[in-house]
Formats: C-alpha cells, structure tokens, sequence
C-alpha cells in the first residue's frame, strides 16, 4: 500500500531495495509463537509495571543519565587503570547472573529488573574475539589480544601469530614478543599487579606476563597429553619460571593466584588443595627463588586470607599469594538492551516490539498495551488509559510522515505493535482460527490487527506501509506458491484492501503488488528482515543470508541520509538458542564442521538448544552432519530437545547508532528506553518541547520519514549459503 503526496527524494532507492526482498516473502504461519507455558513458579511482578507511567518514568530517568554523562566527556590522563575480566563472561551469562542477583538480594523480587554493578558504566561497547587462526577463540589468545593489543594464534600467549603453536624457537625471537598492558606501566613507572581466581599459570594471566608457543606448558615438568610436538623443550621457558624471572613478572608487585604446585613439586596436595594440571618435577623451588630475588624488599608469600589480613600494606613493597584451596558494527556508539517482558524472562516479538516502540514494556503476546491487560483479555485492552502509542504515532502528531517496511507479514507482532493495540499478537484479522482453547478466540467487541491498520489512529496516518500477509484484508484472493495463505485468512465479504483505497481515495493513494509497480512511482522509504522465522524453524543459514539484506537496506540509508541529520539505529527485538562453538579454523564456512566428538563424528559448529528436529534416541550414534546438504538455507540441524517451534533466547541484544543523540545509547538500558532516545532526538511525542537544537537553530534531526527496522527472517528461494 502507499499513499500520500510522493515527491520525496533519496531514500525511493532504499524502499526499492524492500521491496525486491518482499516480494520473496512466504508468509509464515503463527505456528513459530504458539504459547506455551514453562514451568510456573512464584511471581510477584512490581504492580507499578503494569502502568505506563512506570516504564515512562524510568526511561526518563535513563535520558537525564545519558544527558549528564555526554555533558562533559572526561579526557584526562588515567592516573589508574584496573581491569576486571571475567573468563567466558557471555552476554547470556551476564544475563542470567543479573537475574540471579534480583533474585537472591531482594524478597518477592522475579530478578529480570535488577543490574549488575559494572552494567550502569556510561560506556559499553562489543568485542570481536576470533583468534588469529581459529573462528572460536581461546583464552590464550584473547589474553593475548587484550593485553598487549595484538591478536594471536589459539593457544599462545604473549607472542605474535607469526607464532605457531608448539614453535618454542618462533616464540624465542624477539620480534615476535608482545608485552603486556601490565610491562607498559612498569616502564612508565608505575605499580602494576595480577590476581585472579584460577591458576596464576592459566592461559588468561599467563598473556600478562609470559611469553609462550603453547598455554599447556604451565611448569617444568608438563605431561603432554598429545603428540611429541607438544612437548616442552629445553630451550623454553616454562609459564611459571618467566612469572618468578621474565621481565614483567619480575616487575610485578602483587600476584595473587592458585596453581603453587607448579612453582614447587614438594608441596604435598591435600582435598582442598589438589596437584593442578602441571606440576614441577625439578627439585628448585620457584617459591624460594622469588623470595631470594626480593630479599632486599618487603616482600611476602603467603598462602591463606588470615596471613594477608595481617598484612600492612604500608609495609609491603611486594606480595605474591597464592590459594591453597568466568557495516553497523562501525557505528560510533553501542550498547545493550535488557529484553524480558513484564511477565516472561524470554521474550516474545509482540512484547518487545511495544517495548521498543512505545516506550512502554508489557507483557508476552500483547501489541500496543501496558502490561495491565494480560493476554487474551480483550476488555482490558479496550480500556484507553491502557493503551500506548508508538514512536510512529508521535511523529504523525508533530505533522510529520511515518511509514513501515517489512519483510513479513504487517500484521505480525513486529510491526504490529507500531499501530495495533491488542490483546493477543494472534488476532491478526476477522477469521482467526484459535488452536487453543475458547479464551485464545476473537471476541467481536475486539478489532482485529488487520482492521486496525486499515482505520486505526496510528495506520490511517501512515504514508508508506509495505509488507506481506494480504490474505488478512481480503481472504478471496487466491494463494499461489508465491504467495500462500498465511495464518489468519479474513473470512468476512468485507476487503480491508478497497475499504484503504476508499479512505485514501482524495489523496495520491496507490496499492501496488509488484516491484515493477514501485518503480514507476516517484517516492521514497525503507527496509526490515526477517531473521526471527528463519531461526524459529532452524534454518540458520536464511537467517545470516537475511541479516546480509538487511545490512544493504542499513547501508543504503547511511548513505542516501546526512549523519548530522539522520539518526539511524539497529537493533533487535530479542535473540535465540543459536550458539557459536567448536573448534573451527578461521575461514570456515558457516555451515561448517566445528570438529570431531569423542567417538570421531564431526558436529557442527553453529547449535541450537532446542527446535522441531530432535535427535534420534533410539539410535546409538549421532548422524554425521558431514552426509547431509548442510549449505542449503533450508538446512535443519539436529537439537537435543523436540519442540514444535525453536525458543527465543533470554539474553540482551545490541544496540548500534549513529547520528543525532546516538550518544545517548551507552550502557545496558530496558529495551524501553530505545523509543524514549527516538522522541527526544526527533522532539516528539513526550519530548515536543524539552529537547536541544542544533548550531544552525533546527532541530536536532529533522527527518521527514521514521521507520521501523523489523529484525525478523526467511529463506531466499534459489539462494545457497
């Protein structure tokens, strides 16, 4: 559908691009939602959630932050620099410790609400974290990498990746040595120190200090466990040696680690204190030896909390302990989005996307609506005061043009929630078949989603509205392969299609179908994806190829808009149970192998937790994936739990921006607070009147459309991965 006056430049090109990705849309039935409940436990939900005003104020809140902190940037020398890394620290393990934290600090607390201390930094950013040779990195080599700013091969510490594993004499040459964060202070002058909570020898602190062709040679006296390639030769320093006499260690005022029995072998290991994975088969002592070299300081081992505790750290020059007993990526600023739903730790597309284009956060299945109306329930939804506007409804109010692209179904709870208030993301048009029981029904004193589009408030404001899923406003157009029904088909004389064109007949209206159709059109808008269906039914090689489409519709917009005028953000509404692991090479293809099992079969290295294609249990040995046509985009590996539809996943999402006020993303916000950073940025809605100018005397931006990017995907026909 388009309709309005169109003479409107650049961004023409942008909603070509939409279109032709369309048109290949199939729509994809409500079946990849269908709500079923997890186990139940106690939960006491805030009651102020369910209001408005709640999730209103505290993006509010969240904006005075932002304003605050970008008022005055601190540039000054550091005069301190303390680093705290969490070893395979995820963003769902975060996500999941926040939870956990809420849970245990606060009584009738459900956690999702809560923050970790280091999540309200004003600055928070993405990490790459391949190794130089291997797409899944290990601790060695993002040591390596975060500490001496140079990236290396897997497995080695300290050193270039002119350095191969198991090379001790490439790793003797100087020239492919890299000194620490750590060796940078001592040559400034400066204190520096170690602790941490594993052995002091382990591949993460090792890359503080050592300088090394394989992480494994902790000690003099490692047991390869491989080949004879892996053995320690005599001419490399072991681990443990080059922190008692290597430059940096030597330098080092506080070590503060486990693993002692790698600097002494006569130590006897006891059930609180066992043999680490090296252990020195030397008689010298490396204890002994670091304590001779600092005789002449005030130095001090000590081996339990109570010595430390008497320590007086006026008095002590150096302390080692050790215990006896975790294209818009360039984008200048980033940050996190905390996605639950006001009554769900995983969310769902209709919760979030009210969230994030509302401002308001609500609960699972619900579009438009504060978390006041449960789901199903359609008198609350009707009720005024719980209803919210989105972002789109803002700038139509302030007497600009909005318009929404998608790659799915309009009606889908995606883009749903930028113009429908409904009680249930299913209701997607008159002839919704419920496939649950008679309170999942359309009662006929709720408008459907279609309806609303076509007479809502918000829908008969929109300019450019381009989407799939056309058998919810006319149900006898007929399906084709291309075009199938979707899951709701209007079932009513009534097409919702001429009832537009007789609302918009006194404008420049048009209805079109075709790709051709838009081209002859003199007008322009932009795009979305569909990444979420891909994923649903395990097709994750359509979901890269759909985020490949999207990035193009991002990058057309970046370069068709002025940057000091145009604020463009990406995000998503929500992740999945896809993971990312093995052991794979860099340069594997995506489909590829991340290595071989325990029993010698190859697996692959991108999972999911669970989805509609189980293991087969009464087999006695997984399927090699190596057989099957793991490169077609329709592809579905195998999961370890059965369920009719793949689940989303708990964990943040990332936020990228760039433009006018893209500096008020910065840390980890409610996925609220993203609608709250348009309004101010464009003074609409709730900020009309109290946000800045820019030096020429407009506004801060001052686009004529907004868009919506719905982050939702499919599989291309006649596409391999």
């Amino acid at each position: 559908m388009f309709s309005g006056n169109v003479s409107y430049g650049k961004i023409f090109g942008i909603a070509v691009t939409a279109f032709v990705i369309i048109q290949q849309v199939s729509t994809s039935p409500t079946r990849y939602h269908r709500f079923k409940k997890g186990p139940t436990a106690p939960v006491n939900i805030n009651p102020d959630e369910y209001s408005k005003e709640y999730w209103n104020k505290l993006a509010k809140n969240e904006l005075d932050k932002s304003m605050k902190i970008n008022a005055k940037l601190n540039v000054a020398r550091a005069k301190n620099v303390i680093m705290f890394l969490g070893d395979g620290m995820s963003i769902p393990t975060t996500t999941a410790a926040r939870i956990l934290k809420g849970q245990l600090t606060k009584i009738d607390s459900t956690g999702e609400e809560a923050s970790l201390v280091f999540e309200d930094f004003p600055h928070i950013a993405l990490s790459k974290t391949y190794n130089v040779d291997f797409q899944v990195p290990d601790s060695a080599g993002t040591g390596t990498a975060y500490l001496t700013g140079v990236k290396a091969n897997s497995g080695t510490v300290g050193v270039t990746a002119a350095v191969p594993r198991y090379d001790c004499n490439a790793s003797n040459i100087e020239e492919n040595q890299v000194d620490s964060f750590l060796q940078w202070a001592i040559d400034d002058g400066r204190n520096a120190g170690l602790v941490t909570t594993t052995r002091i020898t382990h591949a993460t602190p090792a890359a503080a200090y050592a300088h090394c062709a394989n992480r494994d040679w902790e000690c003099v006296g490692f047991e390869p466990w491989e080949g004879p390639e892996t053995e320690l030769p005599d001419h490399c320093k072991d681990i443990a040696t080059q922190l008692v006499n290597g430059k940096t260690g030597k330098g080092l005022k506080v070590i503060f680690g486990g693993g002692r029995h790698a600097f002494d072998g006569t130590i006897k290991p006891t059930e609180n204190d066992p043999k680490g994975s090296c252990v020195r088969n030397v008689k010298e002592s490396l204890i002994e030896e670091w304590q001779e070299l600092h005789k002449d300081e005030k130095a001090h081992y000590i081996e339990k909390k109570t010595e430390l505790e008497k320590l007086d750290a006026k008095n002590v020059d150096r302390v080692l302990g050790e215990e006896a007993s975790l294209v818009f990526e360039d984008f200048p600023h980033i940050a996190l989005s905390k996605t639950y739903n006001v009554d769900f730790q995983v969310p769902d597309s209709a919760g979030t996307g009210t969230a994030y284009l509302t401002g308001v956060k609500a609960n699972s299945g619900t579009v438009g609506v504060t978390a006041a109306v449960p789901r199903y329930d359609c008198n609350a939804s009707n009720i005024e005061e719980n209803q919210v506007d989105s972002f789109l409804q803002w700038a139509i109010d302030d007497g600009r043009n909005a318009g929404l692209v998608t790659t799915t179904r309009i009606t889908h709870a995606t883009p749903a929630a930028a113009y429908a208030h409904c009680a249930n993301r299913d209701w997607e048009c008159v002839g919704f078949e419920p496939w649950e029981g008679p309170e999942t029904e359309l009662p006929d004193h709720c408008k459907d989603i279609a309806t609303q589009l076509v007479n809502g408030k918000t829908g008969k404001g929109l300019k450019v509205i381009f989407g799939g899923g056309r058998h919810a406003f006319d149900g006898t157009i007929k399906p084709t392969e291309n075009d199938p029904k979707g899951s709701c088909v209007r079932n009513v004389k009534e097409s919702l299609i001429e009832e537009w064109q007789e609302l918009h007949k006194d404008e420049k209206a048009h209805y079109i179908e075709k790709k051709t159709e838009l081209e002859k059109l003199d007008a322009k808008n932009v795009e979305g994806g569909r990444i979420d269906h891909a994923h649903h039914a395990l097709q994750m090689n359509a979901a890269f190829l759909e985020l490949l489409d999207m990035e193009s519709a991002v990058s057309a917009a970046m370069e068709m808009t002025d940057p000091d005028e145009t604020l463009i953000i990406v995000t998503a509404d929500h992740s999945h149970t896809m993971s990312f692991g093995g052991w794979p090479q860099r340069g594997t293809p995506l489909h590829g192998m991340g290595g071989d099992d325990d029993d010698g079969i190859a697996y692959l290295k991108m999972a999911y937790a669970n989805g509609p294609r189980p293991y087969l249990y009464n087999e006695t040995q997984r399927p090699d994936p190596q057989g099957e046509a793991v490169e077609k985009p329709d592809y579905q590996p195998l999961v370890p739990v059965n369920l009719y539809s793949e689940t989303h996943g708990a964990d943040d999402v990332a936020i990228y921006a760039q433009g006018p006020m893209a500096h008020m993303f910065h840390g980890v916000h409610e996925q609220n607070y993203i609608a709250h950073v348009m309004g101010y940025a464009s003074c609409t809605g709730q900020y009309r009147n109290n946000c800045r100018s820019s030096a020429s005397g407009k506004m801060a931006i001052s686009c004529a459309w907004l868009f919506v990017l719905s982050m939702i995907v499919f599989a291309i026909p006649g596409r391999n991965f």
